[in-house]
């Protein structure tokens, strides 16, 4: 929801989002994340990577999103 929502206060919308990257120290989030993902872009989804890399010991598990905004 906060990528979205910052999505939306520079001016887009969800559909202006193009990729979104997952990290996690290992891939068990992926289910989770994968139907979050689904559940919120019903339609267009857009990409998703998920990556296994040092995420801090408080989270469990990062998002990146990218969105193309037309000026």
């Amino acid at each position: 929801h906060n990528g979205i929502r910052l999505v939306e206060l520079a001016g887009g919308s969800r559909s202006d989002i193009t990729e979104i990257c997952g990290f996690g120290r290992d891939l068990t989030y992926v289910p989770t994340l994968r139907a979050q993902i689904e559940q919120e872009f019903i339609g267009t989804r857009p990409a998703f990577k998920p990556i296994v890399t040092f995420v801090r010991p408080v989270l469990e598990v990062m998002v990146e999103v990218t969105a193309r905004l037309s000026a």
